[in-house]
């Protein structure tokens, strides 16, 4: 039985060997599907097109017969429409093979668009007078992280600094409550409802202050303050709204919501650090925060080796996978 992996593998083989030794007007993008099918995308003189797409049909339908589409798109010049302009961006979209210059390979995703579309730099570089963004993460929950990060927080406060605590584990929240307001009490509405209405309205109508709470004095030790971004009310519509949240890079162009509530914490509230508790595992939130948008990483994990496979797949994102 071949796998999907296996397949890919395969047709990269054979279409490398296919490009070998062919001019520059030769390339080919190999695109695997949200259904995880194989098509293709061929650049090559009009005269060669015909036998050459049918040749690679030919060679792919042998190597990988459950995963092959048949599907060979002739390529366009990047201004021709209606094909040109949205295979530009897939060619350059795509990433390389190794030692096939000609042939790229595109993979569309379903979901988890947070681990391939997230920022790569943080928002402003770290300076002495900018705030740190520090994020807390585990592979696997139930590992203390949100007490960590907790801790933190009282810490950092205890020694006079101004602390802003985000609690991005949206599907599981927790830290908001650790550090809740007073009597208890959380804002009533937070980081889902900023991420869902910032698109819709300019940040000057946005008030920062409907969106944290602030944590008694008798809870923050010393002179410093924690001010808390909930992840909302966790109410008969908060699932409704996670739904409609997009990890994605914005169409229009403007500056992904998450990163916009950074700049306007930064602006508004002048913290020294602001503690990013994430979602444990693979979930869209967390990779939208590992791909480089936090400028300090804290993982915390066990001696499972469950543990320290998943941190594995982090450090890599984090250095690995770096130019």
């Amino acid at each position: 039985m071949q796998h999907l992996d296996e397949a890919r593998r395969a047709a990269e083989q054979v279409l490398a060997e296919f490009l070998r030794g062919k001019s520059r007007n030769w390339r080919v993008l190999l695109i695997e599907d949200v259904l995880a099918r194989l098509r293709m995308v061929l650049w090559c003189p009009k005269k060669d097109w015909d036998p050459s797409a049918e040749e690679i049909r030919q060679k792919l339908a042998e190597v990988s017969p459950a995963f092959w589409s048949g599907d060979v798109i002739q390529g366009s010049e990047p201004k021709k429409l209606p094909d040109g302009p949205w295979q530009a961006e897939a060619w350059e979209e795509a990433r390389d093979v190794e030692s096939a210059t000609k042939l790229r390979v595109l993979a569309r995703h379903r979901a988890k668009t947070g681990w391939f579309e997230g920022p790569t730099e943080p928002p402003w570089a770290l300076r002495k007078r900018e705030p740190a963004i520090v994020l807390f993460y585990s592979f696997k929950g139930g590992v203390g992280r949100s007490t960590a990060l907790a801790a933190a927080a009282l810490q950092l406060a205890a020694e006079g600094e101004r602390v802003v605590v985000l609690d991005a584990d949206l599907d599981a929240p927790g830290v908001g409550s650790l550090l809740a307001g007073h009597d208890g009490a959380t804002a009533s509405w937070g980081i889902v409802d900023y991420l869902l209405e910032r698109p819709l309205m300019d940040r000057a109508g946005l008030d920062l202050g409907d969106y944290f709470h602030r944590c008694p004095s008798s809870l923050v030790p010393g002179t410093g303050e924690i001010l808390v971004f909930p992840v909302g009310t966790l109410d008969g519509g908060y699932l409704d709204k996670l739904a409609r949240l997009d990890y994605g890079s914005p169409h229009d162009g403007r500056e992904h919501p998450f990163t916009s509530l950074l700049q306007q914490v930064r602006e508004e509230l002048e913290p020294r650090w602001i503690l990013v508790d994430a979602r444990a595992g693979l979930g869209d939130a967390s990779g939208f925060l590992t791909g480089g948008l936090c400028h300090l990483h804290l993982l915390i994990g066990t001696l499972a080796d469950a543990s320290w496979e998943g941190l594995a797949l982090l450090l890599d994102r984090l250095g690995g996978q770096r130019d």
